[in-house]
């Protein structure tokens, strides 16, 4: 079942419904954050309780789901792998970057803006050509972890306890709480410690093997590994976050070239150190160089579900 599901991901993007379980996860989490607020306020136990009100209903209602369909063996495995293949984004996270790379081609920035929006949360309305592929390389390597390797990792660990959909539903949960609440803000410093700092403790070890694991992808297909696991192992500390760093300062030495600097949040600019060094200009064909980086790493990851998992 996982192993059909990762191949599902790779060949099909996630469609665009109103009852994909991430996006029920994130109206649960809405929901809950409107309640919980009114009750508690914004605080530091409120968001505490709702991680484990968020986590305890998605986990559950799942689980029933699971247990019920285990009556007629088809509709068991069609749910099973139907939730693992929404769990996973490969495919997605390659038609974001596609979608900013025809734009640029049609030499269309507004066009290319408006989509690059739709997938970062810094403001896009300024950005040239140079910036917008940047911010594409940024986040589709930081969200190869986010998306693949972190949730298939946890349903690797979850395979050999029997619970392998319940195992990525977890990374999932914290994740998007994360990406809801997780900010330093004031509407959500208190409320969103809790989830932020359990995606970090959740990323921490997957954002270092995504590391080491996209710098062999990319060796493998004639990038700069030696560079790339330079930049790695000098730059990734200097990012903001404690796990973006790994994968996004692994593709700038992969390509040659340097990521990050400051961006505008909220209306706010942001300080960001640099990753990598500027050894030539950033290029739209580096686009197409990460999406078959995804590919070769979910790719790996469907040889080992296969070998390990045999399938389940």
């Amino acid at each position: 079942m996982l192993s059909f599901a990762v191949l599902l991901d790779m060949l099909l993007p996630d469609p665009q419904i109103s009852w994909h379980p991430i996006a029920l996860i994130g109206r649960w989490i809405a929901f809950l954050e409107k309640n919980v607020r009114k009750i508690l306020g914004n605080t530091y136990i409120s968001g505490f309780l709702l991680v484990i009100l968020t986590i305890g209903g998605s986990l559950s209602v799942t689980a029933l789901l699971i247990r019920l369909s285990k009556s007629w063996s088809p509709a068991n495995l069609v749910l099973t792998t139907v939730l693992l293949y929404f769990l996973l984004c490969g495919a997605t996270l390659r038609r974001s970057g596609t979608r900013v790379l025809e734009a640029l081609q049609r030499q269309d920035l507004p066009v290319a803006r408006e989509r690059l929006q739709e997938i970062v949360g810094r403001d896009t309305s300024q950005l040239q050509e140079p910036e917008i592929i940047k911010a594409v390389l940024e986040t589709l390597s930081e969200n190869s972890i986010d998306g693949l390797v972190s949730p298939l990792l946890f349903m690797f660990v979850g395979s050999f306890l029997g619970h392998t959909v319940l195992a990525g539903l977890l990374y999932k949960c914290i994740n998007t709480l994360d990406s809801m609440v997780g900010y330093k803000d004031e509407k959500y410093r208190f409320i969103g410690f809790a989830s932020a700092k359990l995606d970090d403790i959740a990323n921490y070890l997957p954002a270092r093997i995504g590391g080491v694991l996209i710098n062999l992808c990319g060796g493998f297909s004639g990038l700069d590994m030696v560079s790339g696991f330079r930049m790695m192992f000098r730059d990734a500390h200097n990012h903001l976050s404690p796990n973006a760093g790994w994968a996004e300062a692994s593709v700038a030495g992969l390509l040659g070239v340097r990521l990050g600097g400051d961006a505008i949040y909220f209306g706010k600019t942001v300080k960001k150190a640099s990753l990598g060094d500027e050894k030539r200009q950033v290029a739209r064909e580096d686009i197409l160089r990460i999406n078959r980086l995804i590919v070769m790493l979910e790719g790996f990851f469907l040889l080992v579900s296969i070998l390990l998992c045999g399938g389940k």
